[in-house]
């Protein structure tokens, strides 16, 4: 694992185990950005189960972001109009969710490599591993299907609360979603591959 000092290239301000500061401020945009999905996503899971008592916690609070994601797909079963909004955002999720563990859990390694649930010495893990070359295409990428999922999410919200006006005006456009489906496939190809490495 490095430690702080100059970044590989000359002329670079000083990074971090190796990350620079520009990746270091995609890290956070991404990072930022998905805990906005999240928010969104719990928001159509409460405006769908009309689970919303004042004074009272609800079943959202405490599930996981992945229980979450589950809970988004069943939904799909429950409003069938809605069936491919809820399958494009809940495969959008999940590959996101795993890009921001391996990102904000990982353990920083050589140059930008963070891996999560790493054996150090033969050790059985109670999660799968994962790993993830970050760099600014990938972080970029994320970014931008984050953005993408929350207003996906938000359209769905906005339909279940009956506010169709809202729901179309959120919704992403036709070549906008499969901008964001081809980038997460890459983040997915890029999550298997550095596994495999």
């Amino acid at each position: 694992v490095h430690g702080t000092g100059q970044c590989a290239r000359a002329n670079q301000t000083p990074c971090f185990f190796g990350i620079d500061e520009e990746t270091q401020r995609q890290i956070g945009t991404f990072v930022v950005l998905f805990s906005m999905v999240e928010q969104q996503l719990e928001f159509v899971l409460l405006t769908k189960s009309r689970e919303i008592a004042v004074g009272q916690i609800p079943t959202t609070d405490r599930m996981t972001v992945s229980d979450r994601f589950k809970a988004l797909r069943a939904l799909a079963e429950e409003e069938p109009l809605l069936l491919g909004c809820v399958e494009y955002a809940a495969n959008l999720g999940e590959v996101l969710m795993t890009a921001r563990h391996t990102v904000v859990h990982g353990a920083p390694m050589e140059h930008g490599r963070v891996e999560k649930n790493r054996s150090w010495f033969g050790e059985v893990r109670k999660r799968p591993f994962s790993a993830l070359q970050i760099d600014g295409t990938i972080l970029d990428s994320a970014s931008m299907v984050a953005d993408t999922l929350f207003r996906q999410l938000g359209s769905i919200g906005a339909w279940l609360s009956g506010n169709f006006d809202v729901a179309t005006a959120m919704e992403p456009g036709e070549t906008e979603r499969e901008t964001a489906k081809a980038a997460a496939a890459v983040i997915a190809e890029a999550l298997r591959n550095a596994r495999a490495a």
